[in-house]
């Protein structure tokens, strides 16, 4: 980012008196739009070379974004100011090409203005529709103001089209089974007719297509992980009730109606958009060992990624000897549900040469000294649920020496560590990943961080 800005600020200001020519700002500002359509794409072009999901480039797009918004400010009052010295001042100078330009101005600016965290977060939509409608208008107005501009908007309009085009091909509207998980204060979402197609850490972007989500609900697209591997009993999403929306989606859930869907489930129509993301060019059942750390919903990236590996091993095309799967959740209720399927993992993981271990920690004090009594008999290889954060370096290390001391598939091929959950998570774990030891880092052939 530093070596790009230096080079923004050399085309700007080189060998140029801004104040007498202002038209370098404008050159600089369109030169970077088809980096900009690039950066904001879903199919992001960079991210498929580089191996890394459009969600992980979006801060590059935002840094560009906001150095053209400040180049076309600059540009249009050098401008004004300049002509305001004119006899006449700045009306004479108002010819149509003068006008598109500033429809363009304007558009810049409502997609800085409605960009910001604090408008995007609150009002999404808001911010979803003035995005798309002043990303195509200032193609056209740009287009309109100088002729020289055109290239750059063929450009921009190439890649921002093929993107679209994409996305038309990677959607489908399929009918989703709808459960609520109470203890998790969870929606899951069985989708059985699409069972192919994406990899472990990938997200699609789903619309609810119900009267149940509001008068504007079903406009609404959000992005999930996936929390289950490509096979016969299809896509599942794990919703936590987290605003407005999966709040009403988990409502609907609850209100389940048992003859129309079958044991407790809602049956809607859906539009799912995807899969993007995932560990791009990281292969993870190719490393001899993998450390999954979770918390909370996050433990949809953990299962999917598990699942995949006990498959991939149980066909025999996986390196991976050793996989230490580590959830935190705040109340130790919200293990039922998935003890099930925790069980059949571990079941799984005993007929094949990789071994599993799954740790469950809970951070919130017990409402009731009955709250653990359904644990007392957990399945093999699968630890207490101890009443703290996970000590992720010890775990880690352990990990590494289990890793190492398996002697891997025709050699150790290094450890890949994943996260999923809020970002205090993601920064511990990176932090732990940094500080081990290189002894034990060489041992098993190097550690990858993957942060979903």
């Amino acid at each position: 980012m530093t070596g790009y800005l230096a080079a923004i600020m050399y085309s700007t200001f080189f060998d140029v008196n801004l104040f007498t020519s202002p038209t370098r700002l404008g050159f600089v500002a369109v030169s970077q739009m088809p980096v900009i359509y690039v950066l904001g794409t879903k199919n992001n072009v960079l991210g498929t070379l580089i191996g890394q999901g459009y969600e992980k480039l979006n801060f590059l797009h935002r840094f560009v974004g906001r150095l053209v918004v400040l180049s076309v400010n600059l540009h249009a009052l050098a401008y004004f100011a300049k002509w305001s010295q004119e006899p006449g001042g700045i009306a004479p100078n108002m010819e149509p090409k003068i006008i598109w330009g500033c429809v363009a101005l304007g558009c810049m600016d409502v997609l800085w203005l409605f960009s910001i965290s604090a408008v995007r977060q609150t009002y999404y939509n808001l911010f979803y529709v003035s995005h798309v409608v002043a990303a195509i208008a200032v193609l056209v107005a740009t287009f309109y103001h100088m002729p020289w501009d055109m290239p750059y908007v063929y450009i921009s309009t190439a890649v921002y089209g093929f993107d679209r085009l994409l996305r038309i091909v990677q959607t489908r509207i399929v009918t989703a089974q709808l459960h609520a998980i109470p203890e998790l204060g969870a929606t899951c979402i069985q989708i059985p007719s699409v069972n192919a197609g994406w990899r472990a850490g990938q997200h699609v972007r789903m619309r609810v297509f119900s009267t149940g989500m509001g008068v504007l609900g079903w406009t609404e697209s959000h992005p999930f992980t996936i929390a289950s591997h490509a096979s016969e009993e299809g896509l599942v999403l794990m919703i936590k009730k987290a605003g407005d929306w999966t709040t009403s989606l988990y409502d609907i859930a609850q209100g389940s109606d048992v003859s129309e869907g079958g044991s407790g489930s809602r049956k809607v129509k859906v539009m799912l958009t995807g899969p993007f993301g995932g560990p791009g060019h990281a292969i993870v059942p190719s490393f001899s060992g993998a450390m999954l750390v979770a918390g909370g919903s996050g433990v949809t990236y953990a299962l999917a990624t598990t699942q995949e590996i006990m498959q991939k091993s149980a066909e025999g095309a996986s390196r991976t000897r050793v996989v230490e799967l580590v959830w935190s959740i705040t109340d130790p209720a919200g293990l039922k549900p998935l003890l099930p399927l925790f069980s059949q993992l571990l079941s799984d993981a005993r007929s094949t040469y990789t071994t599993l271990r799954i740790s469950v920690y809970y951070t919130r004090a017990l409402t009731s000294p009955d709250a653990l009594k359904m644990f007392e008999r957990l399945p093999p290889r699968a630890d207490p649920l101890p009443p703290a954060a996970p000590r992720l370096q010890k775990l880690l290390e352990g990990v590494a020496d289990r890793t190492a001391g398996s002697g891997g598939v025709d050699g150790v091929t290094g450890v890949v560590v994943g996260v999923c959950g809020p970002p205090a998570l993601g920064e511990t774990v990176g932090r732990t990943v940094r500080s081990l030891d290189r002894k034990r880092r060489k041992a098993v052939g190097g550690v990858e961080l993957h942060s979903e």
